[in-house]
Parts: C-alpha cells; sequence; structure tokens
C-alpha cells in the first residue's frame, strides 16, 4: 500500500495511492484510519513530503564502492565502518517529489552532488529495539535524495549535524510511501541524471541492513512515527548544477523526480 501526503488547493491532506487515483484518509496513516468517498487525480493536487519527521538521521558509509570513491576523490586511503554511521540532518532541508532542488549561490560552496538512498520510515515509537524485531518497527519506504553540499563544514562529527546536507530543498523524499516490501536489504536502487545513469546498485550491498539502523539509532534516542532514517548512498555521486533532471528509482518503492535551480545572485 502507498500512502501519500496532499495539498488539495485548500488544506492537507493524507491518502493512499490507488493507480492514477488518490483516495483520501481520515485519520493518520501510522494510527487507525478510515477510507472516505473522496478521490483526487494527480493533476488536481500538489504532493508533499509523505513525512514530516520529528528526527532526520541520515547514514554515512553504507556502501563500500562509495568508501572507495570519496577516498579516490580526496586522494586518500578508505576506511570501512566496524558500526553504523550516523549524524543529523535539519527536518526544514525535506522537499517533495518534482519540486526544485535549489543550489546555493554560485560559488558559495565547492560542488553539489546527488545522492540517491533508500528512506526507512518508522511507525511506532520505540526505544533499545532488538534487531530481530527491528522491521516490526518500520512502517514503510520512501526514495530520497540526500542532497551534499561539498565545502561546507559539518558541526561535531558523528551525531553531530550535516550542515552540508541540511540546506533548503536538500532532501527531497517520495512521491510515496510504500508499505508493500518483503525484503528491503534486496532492492535495486539507481540515480539517473538527465536521463543517464549514474548510480546503480542493491541495498543488499550496503555493509549493514535496515534491521542493524533502526536497532542501533533506537540505543542512542526514541524513535517516532514519521521519523526516517536515510540509509546512505552507492558509489557514483555526480555533481549539479542549474537545469539537471534528477531520478531516484528503487525497486518496488518508487521514483522520485526533480529539476535543480540556483540561488539568484
Amino acid at each position: 500500500m502507498k500512502f501519500v501526503r496532499f495539498y488539495d488547493g485548500e488544506e492537507e491532506k493524507e491518502g493512499i495511492v490507488l493507480g492514477d487515483k488518490i483516495q483520501e484518509i481520515e485519520g493518520c496513516m501510522f494510527e487507525d484510519f478510515s477510507k472516505k468517498e473522496n478521490f483526487y487525480s494527480y493533476s488536481d493536487v500538489t504532493l508533499l513530503p509523505p513525512v514530516s519527521p520529528k528526527h532526520l538521521i541520515a547514514v554515512g558509509k553504507s556502501y563500500k564502492e562509495h568508501i572507495d570513491e570519496m577516498a579516490a576523490r580526496r586522494k586518500d586511503e578508505p576506511e570501512y565502518p566496524k558500526q553504523p554511521i550516523f549524524f543529523f540532518e535539519a527536518p526544514g532541508s525535506i522537499s517533495s517529489h518534482e519540486k526544485p532542488i535549489v543550489l546555493p549561490k554560485e560559488g558559495s560552496c565547492k560542488q553539489v552532488d546527488l545522492e540517491g538512498e533508500l528512506a526507512i520510515v518508522i511507525g511506532k515509537k520505540g526505544k533499545n529495539i532488538k534487531k530481530e524485531n527491528a522491521l516490526d518497527y518500520v512502517f514503510g519506504y520512501t526514495c530520497a535524495n540526500d542532497v551534499s553540499a561539498r565545502g561546507i563544514p559539518d558541526i561535531g562529527g558523528l551525531w553531530g549535524i550535516g550542515l552540508s546536507k541540511s540546506l533548503d530543498t536538500f532532501t527531497p523524499i517520495g512521491p510515496a510511501i510504500e508499505t508493500e516490501v518483503d525484503d528491503p536489504n534486496n532492492l535495486e536502487i539507481s540515480s539517473r541524471l538527465n536521463g543517464e545513469i549514474t548510480q546503480k546498485s542493491n541495498t543488499k550491498d550496503m555493509i549493514f541492513t535496515v534491521e542493524d539502523f533502526v536497532s542501533y539509532c533506537s540505543s542512542r534516542l526514541t524513535l517516532y512515527p514519521g521519523d526516517v532514517i536515510m540509509s546512505g548512498t552507492p558509489a557514483g555521486v555526480r555533481p549539479l548544477k542549474k537545469g539537471d533532471q534528477v531520478e531516484v528509482s528503487i525497486e518496488k518503492v518508487g521514483v522520485l523526480k526533480n529539476t535543480v535551480d540556483q540561488e539568484e545572485e
């Protein structure tokens, strides 16, 4: 089942995707809800980010090939983590499907890269969650582009603040939350830049699993319904420029599309 949030021209609502229509629901997707008899076509609404999280948590160094890629860029030796590496991003950076990614003014950072990722959406409150029970706390999954501005320093290192990823519009997610995914650790993931595939991998290539992320993260803080854990990006990150068209595609989850714009001087 796919859930979306949308604006019908008057108010924000939640709904279930039924083919090319959206059926409005009454209540919250994370709790008991009822289906209403209101149906909308995509052309009549504006899609919003499917969740508004209390915590937006990112995972670093998830794929060995991406670690190698970034080490080569820095001209140093790759280091593979022995446990998941987390940091916070500002929830205000979240944007939605088909909304522009707005680059900072020219010259304000070295470059801005696309980073396609599987986003894990938490469905119920949990702390110190055991790995074997971790998927019971997952509501579903959505596509994410963890856009990164190179050359902007982050704060605090491990469990710090990812300023380079927290700029406005730098975390587009969506278009929907898919709740029916049998194995999140075996999904094809790819990114396209202007139609060309730049990233192509599978979540089975992650150093850690979705269960690891949820369990380890919950050992440090309480997770709440709607919280998002960004699971990290595979190799093939590419710089963005104004006018680019970006797509993040994840098997069984969906396709997130965004254009790229830039702040004016």
